[in-house]
C-alpha cells in the first residue's frame, strides 16, 4: 500500500519501466504514451490520495474521478490497494478484480481476466490471495477463497478454483491444474533485472 508521495513516484516509475521493457525490449528513443501506463499512474495517484492522511482532498477527488472515468472507458474494474508494487497491465481491456482480493508484487495482468469470489451455495464471500510474480494470461479467472503461490503462470482461459501451492507452476484448463513448471517468463526475475539496471 502506498504511504508517501515519494513511494508513489517510485512505484509509478518502476511500473513504467516494466511496461516499456516488456513491450519494447530493444528500447525506444522517444517518450511512450500508452493508455495502460496512464491508467496505472492514475491508479497509483488515486491510491496515494486515498491512503495518506493530510494529502489534499480536492486533488484526491480529481484523481479518483479520473480513475473512474478511465475505468469505465476501458471496461476495467480494479479497486484501489489490491495490487502490490510492480504491476504490469499488458492490455487494458475487460479486467474485473474484487476489492477483497489481495495480489502481491510484480503481477502481470492481461486483458479479459477476472479475480473474485466464486458463486455457489458454499460461497462465503472470500476472494483469492495471490502471491508475488504471478502472471495471469488473457481470459483467465481466479475465484474463491484460495491462495496462489509465487511465480505461478495462469494460462489463457484457465479457471482457478483451488489453491496452487507450487511456486513456479504453470496452470491451465477448466478447472485449472498444474500442466508444467517454469514457463520461461518470470515476473519477479524480470523486475529484479530492471531494478538492478
Amino acid at each position: 500500500m502506498i504511504e508517501s508521495k515519494k513511494e508513489m513516484k517510485q512505484w509509478i516509475e518502476l511500473e513504467r519501466k516494466i511496461w516499456i521493457k516488456r513491450n519494447y525490449p530493444s528500447g525506444v528513443k522517444k517518450k511512450v504514451f500508452r493508455k495502460e501506463l496512464l491508467f496505472q499512474s492514475v491508479l497509483r495517484h488515486a491510491e496515494y490520495y486515498s491512503n495518506v492522511k493530510g494529502a489534499s482532498k480536492i486533488i484526491g477527488i480529481y484523481w479518483k474521478i479520473l480513475f473512474k472515468i478511465m475505468s469505465s472507458r476501458h471496461n476495467v474494474m480494479i479497486p484501489l490497494n489490491v495490487f502490490g508494487k510492480g504491476l504490469l497491465i499488458a492490455h487494458l481491456q475487460n479486467i474485473v478484480v474484487s476489492s477483497n482480493s489481495t495480489v502481491g508484487r510484480n503481477c502481470c495482468l492481461f486483458h479479459g481476466t477476472t479475480i473474485g469470489i466464486s458463486l455457489g451455495k458454499d460461497d462465503n464471500g472470500k476472494c483469492p490471495v495471490i502471491g508475488d510474480g504471478v502472471t495471469i494470461c488473457a481470459g483467465a479467472g481466479v475465484f474463491g477463497d484460495i491462495q496462489i503461490a509465487d511465480d505461478v503462470m495462469i494460462a489463457s482461459n484457465a479457471v482457478v478454483v483451488k489453491n496452487i501451492e507450487t511456486c513456479g507452476a504453470v496452470v491451465g484448463g477448466v478447472p485449472a491444474k498444474i500442466i508444467g513448471m517454469n514457463s520461461g517468463w518470470n515476473m519477479n526475475q524480470f523486475v529484479k533485472g530492471i531494478e538492478e539496471e
